[in-house]
């Protein structure tokens, strides 16, 4: 095996969080007390979730992109001193709300139901995952998603010497194998994503779910961003009304939403709101 050189060379560990005994930050990643994550889901899931009192970690296996999944069950065991990888769901969130808005909400677009943002307090947030993991004798890892490489380069990684593949079968650790459950490609970066994984030797799944009970209120969830309505063409009849017909969308949602989570702020995206048009040049 040969060894790759790298502009950046990730210096693979975990260590506990600040007070908490059972949340691992991964390779030096810090994240301010006060800090706000967001996530992007639609609105019958956040409806669920608020009434079943619980938030949602899935299985890599139901990841679309197979190069993020590409380490995932990959024997180690041979390569490695017999290391075996425990389970693990995870949960996706993202540090931005704004650089990266109209690439998310395309993603999450579903002519059957409104895509949200929503905004979540990582405090209040890491507080329920520590007594979820106290609970369920299981532990939380938090990681940068990495977008370094292409696909070529990610296909190549296990056949190098490199940080995520040391060359003594005693260096590769837990560390090493949820990093590598942190590579995207660089196509991805606009996402800005930090992952979570709940990571057990056996985990309780609900068919591809973890599920997460925790009370989703204004604390954890303090407001709630609805889509933007989708423009409209320049032939459709109703251009002209968007911006009637998006006001009205976001009072209809924000009517149901403060009701769902008492109290919380909802806004509506202006993604796509021109307050004034251009008429002469």
């Amino acid at each position: 095996m040969k060894t790759v050189d790298k502009k950046k060379v990730i210096k693979i560990k975990a260590e506990l969080y600040s007070d908490y005994k059972h949340i691992y930050m991964l390779n030096g990643l810090s994240i301010p007390e006060d800090y706000t994550l967001y996530k992007y889901m639609p609105y019958k899931r956040l409806v669920g979730s608020v009434k079943n009192k619980e938030l949602v970690f899935v299985s890599p296996k139901t990841w679309v992109d197979p190069f993020e999944r590409r380490f995932w069950k990959t024997d180690y065991s041979k390569r490695y001193n017999g290391f075996i990888q425990p389970e693990i769901a995870c949960m996706c969130l993202t540090t931005k709300s704004s650089t990266n808005e109209e690439a998310a909400w395309k993603m999450y677009a579903d002519d059957t139901d409104k895509a949200l943002r929503i905004s979540i307090r990582k405090k209040q947030l890491f507080d329920n995952l520590e007594n979820y993991a106290i609970s369920n004798n299981c532990k939380v890892y938090v990681g940068k998603a990495i977008y370094e490489y292409d696909r070529t380069t990610i296909v190549g990684l296990h056949n190098q010497i490199n940080e995520f593949f040391p060359k003594s079968p005693n260096e590769f650790s837990l560390a090493h194998y949820l990093t590598l459950m942190c590579l995207k490609r660089k196509s991805f970066a606009f996402e800005n994503e930090i992952r979570l994984f709940i990571v057990k030797e056996k985990l309780d799944w609900v068919g591809d779910l973890i599920k997460v009970s925790m009370e989703i209120n204004k604390d954890l969830v303090p407001r709630v961003t609805i889509g933007p309505l989708k423009p409209f063409t320049n032939d459709d009849p109703r251009k002209g009304l968007y911006n009637i017909i998006q006001n009205t969308e976001k009072e209809v949602y924000k009517n149901k939403l403060t009701t769902t989570i008492t109290n919380c702020n909802v806004t509506q995206s202006q993604l796509y709101t021109d307050k004034k048009p251009l008429t002469r040049i």
